[in-house]
């Protein structure tokens, strides 16, 4: 007994159907319809019937997400058929893995060439933390600087002025002057305004670089650290570095002394308060 199917996309049958009888004119053969001289067997998993040169063919049908086996990509495939070379059913397990003898493995090349590039990335942010933090403040006595570039050189300028100072008979405790005569007065991170003497000049330009080598050489005991760890990338760099003056407000201990006393609200006598009755408009 014959059997109707209908043609999909990329010529896959589909049915067998069943015609529709039309009052007055009879069964209509839709124009993707196809009559076979019986009914195709059921198609095993991931096979189709479709037409190919007039004849219905059984084939392999992946169409859908499949990987590339040069670089693991996802991409889309629309043809029935076997995969050609190049395409593989089965995605890429990890960066690590290359595609070998047919199928996906752990290559040596290829996880050296990984841990490479997860050091390279965690140095870099290792270097971003120290130069961030170079710009972070250093402390200075009991003063926190400005450590930011424009800063550093208006310190060398200042010392430049101590320097004159002394030439002129100064001391290290003597205010540096501005140019019109006036002392100059300098603001810390916390916002306070500090007279800067020759001896601040000479002690913040010294602190620079006391601080400069200090951050320095914590990163490059955290590259070591890094570089020596099973997971670069999972490396925590965070710990061990110089203070900074806003890690330094983060834990700052309030001192109860400091907090301004609440002055309770003075008793008020009943007797003092007026009559309503008296108060009472007329």
């Amino acid at each position: 007994m014959s059997a109707i199917y209908l043609i999909g996309l990329a010529g896959v049958l589909s049915g067998p159907v069943t015609l529709v009888v039309v009052p007055g004119i009879g069964c209509q053969m839709p124009d993707n319809g196809i009559e076979l001289p019986g009914i195709l067997p059921e198609p095993a998993e991931g096979f189709v019937w479709a037409l190919v040169e007039g004849e219905p063919v059984l084939l392999a049908d992946h169409r859908g997400v499949v990987y590339s086996t040069a670089t693991g990509e996802p991409e889309l495939f629309n043809e029935l058929g076997e995969l050609p070379a190049g395409l593989t059913l089965d995605p890429r397990p990890s960066p690590a893995h290359a595609w070998t003898e047919g199928q996906w493995q752990i290559s040596a090349e290829l996880v050296t060439q990984l841990h490479a590039e997860a050091e390279a990335q965690a140095w870099e942010l290792i270097k971003a933390d120290r130069d961030r933090r170079k710009e972070a403040g250093f402390k200075v006595g009991n003063e926190w600087v400005h450590s930011d570039l424009f800063s550093r050189s208006q310190w060398l300028g200042l010392k430049d002025n101590a320097r004159d100072t002394l030439a002129a008979g100064g001391s290290m405790e003597s205010a540096l002057l501005d140019s019109e005569g006036g002392p100059i007065v300098w603001k810390m991170l916390d916002g306070s305004f500090v007279p800067v003497t020759a001896q601040m000049a000479f002690d913040v330009v010294a602190a620079v670089t006391r601080s400069d080598m200090a951050i320095f050489k914590v990163a490059e005991q955290h590259n070591a650290a890094m570089r020596a760890a099973a997971d670069p990338a999972a490396y925590d760099f965070t710990t061990g570095w110089p203070q900074t003056y806003a890690e330094s407000a983060e834990i700052q201990p309030v001192d109860p002394e400091t907090i301004p006393p609440v002055d309770p609200e003075p008793e008020t006598d009943p007797e003092s308060l007026p009559d309503p009755e008296e108060e009472a408009p007329q």
